[in-house]
């Protein structure tokens, strides 16, 4: 396939540099994204690393069984994702502030099923995996809305702050 001479001619010349970053950060709403976001990165760490293991070693669980809890909240995830992403942006065409109200909602809601997988009268039972289903659904809503409300008026601090976010999401692995 042949590209454009437009696409060969193209050369991005931005540079990120320390003035600028500088400038991102006296935006209050991004230093707020900045300043959860690697906290709030360290429960997903937690979750898919030691979760598995606590079901199994502390609460009595078979490995199988634990893994099939994480497995349905992972799916439970997935459809988080593709439900927040089609919720979000619906509601951010009707009015931004509802886009933010929805995810400030759901992380409150995310409690609930994260502390009855955590605290379960029993471990393994039916309703304990429709849990693990609906806790990984509404935990994941909010992903693919944070870049929305990250918009920024200036295209290179729109990249920078992708960029540091994405560097932030990273660490977490």
């Amino acid at each position: 396939m042949q590209s454009s001479p437009d696409e060969e001619d193209f050369h991005y010349s931005e540079r990120i540099e320390c003035s600028k970053i500088i400038d991102l950060f006296k935006t209050p709403s991004a230093i707020i994204i900045f300043v959860q976001g690697f906290p709030g990165c360290l429960p997903w760490g937690m979750i898919y690393v030691f979760l598995n293991d606590y079901f199994s070693s502390d609460q009595g669980m078979s490995i199988e069984a634990a893994t099939t809890a994480l497995t349905l909240f992972g799916v439970g995830g997935l459809f988080g994702q593709l439900l927040g992403g089609w919720v979000g942006q619906w509601l951010y065409n009707r009015d931004p502030r509802f886009q933010t109200v929805m995810m400030g909602t759901t992380t409150m809601a995310s409690i609930g099923p994260i502390l009855y997988l955590l605290n379960a009268p029993t471990y393994g039972d039916p309703l304990f995996y429709i849990i693990a289903f609906v806790g990984g659904i509404i935990v994941s809503v909010n992903g693919p809305n944070v870049r929305a409300v990250l918009q920024v008026r200036l295209l290179f601090a729109l990249k920078i702050i992708f960029t540091l976010f994405s560097l932030i999401e990273c660490l977490q692995a």
